[in-house]
């Protein structure tokens, strides 16, 4: 049997391609969490750089030369990856829960489009869901990992930060910049989710390998979404590091405009669309190439 010599990788790629069986929640987490930590562990110098950068007033921010040169000077090459624990902390699961509720509402939603597939209007529908119900669970994770990147708090630990915040500033330190959050992540995620879907199948089948079909949509989808939401994460950051001064996302906005302008609300955009770019193409790459794998293993 000619597909039986192909061994396992191809055999599954095959059967992948011919027919398309329903991933399974266990199928779809652990993809979700191997795609996270390959993102996290190569891009963390990116997030790096942008949150040094929006912690600065535009006014007396370094250049990006002169973060990363501090950065080297302060602790050499390493330094370049401060803050990758809770980084992971919070990207593994966070990643593996959003492709696993993905997973669940795609086969939830009756596919009202062409060929089987969901309208544009269905997966903006369950980007958006899917994000926001990721981002409610991990936030607190989210804010020690600003904070511990930003280099203004010192904390030994995750667990330690979590307590400390918790005890300082109750609930609302531990959720704070969750609207901003939510207005940052919903959008993202419909965006790319609609373009991702629109683009990837138009790649002619046969020129390219998937790994490059999956990487070429993603650079697309990812670059607009990061682009129109920036702003957003600014917000997001600003209040999540003075959550005292800056409560509110309207009186935020206003900060940060009163304080840079325009420029002050894509402050670190540079580095954040790399990275969001590169993260979001690199995870649903390994997802896609991971999934039909564990399929095919789990099905024998």
């Amino acid at each position: 049997d000619p597909l039986s010599q192909r061994g396992p990788f191809n055999m599954a790629l095959a059967t992948n391609q011919n027919k398309k069986p329903k991933t399974t929640s266990v199928v779809a987490f652990t993809s979700g969490m191997a795609s996270g930590f390959v993102s996290c562990v190569l891009l963390q110098p990116l997030d790096l750089v942008k949150t040094m950068k929006q912690v600065f007033r535009t006014g007396t921010s370094p250049t990006y030369g002169d973060v990363v040169r501090g950065l080297l000077h302060k602790g050499g090459p390493s330094a370049l990856w401060t803050g990758l624990t809770p980084s992971l902390a919070r990207t593994v699961p966070g990643v593996a829960i959003y492709f696993l509720s993905l997973n669940s509402l795609q086969i939830a939603f009756e596919p009202r489009g062409e060929n089987g597939q969901h309208t544009s209007t269905q997966n903006a529908c369950i980007g958006a869901s899917s994000r926001i119900f990721t981002a409610a669970i991990v936030l607190p994770l989210t804010v020690v990992k600003t904070r511990y990147e930003s280099g203004l708090y010192s904390y030994r630990s995750i667990t330690s930060a979590l307590v400390a915040i918790g005890r300082a500033e109750g609930l609302r330190g531990l959720f704070s910049g969750a609207v901003a959050t939510g207005l940052r992540d919903a959008p993202f995620s419909s965006i790319y989710l609609v373009l991702y879907k629109l683009l990837h199948p138009i790649v002619p089948p046969g020129e390219r390998p998937p790994m490059l079909a999956s990487v070429s949509a993603g650079v697309v989808a990812g670059s607009l979404a990061s682009l129109v939401t920036h702003p957003q994460d600014v917000i997001k950051t600003w209040m999540q590091l003075q959550p005292q001064t800056h409560s509110t996302v309207l009186g935020t906005l206003k900060a940060i405009y009163n304080t840079g302008g325009i420029r002050g609300l894509f402050s670190g955009a540079a580095p954040r669309i790399l990275r969001r770019t590169l993260s979001s193409a690199i995870a649903w790459s390994v997802y896609e190439q991971l999934t039909p794998i564990l399929s095919f293993h789990l099905s024998r």
